[in-house]
């Protein structure tokens, strides 16, 4: 296994949380 790629998929994930953590929270006002 490659630690650079297993950081960067960790980082994607993080990424994608995050942007959904925004979408649920700007949910409700649209």
């Amino acid at each position: 296994m490659d630690p650079a790629l297993i950081l960067r998929q960790f980082l994607s994930v993080n990424q994608l949380k995050r942007d959904n953590d925004v979408n649920i929270f700007y949910a409700p006002r649209r």
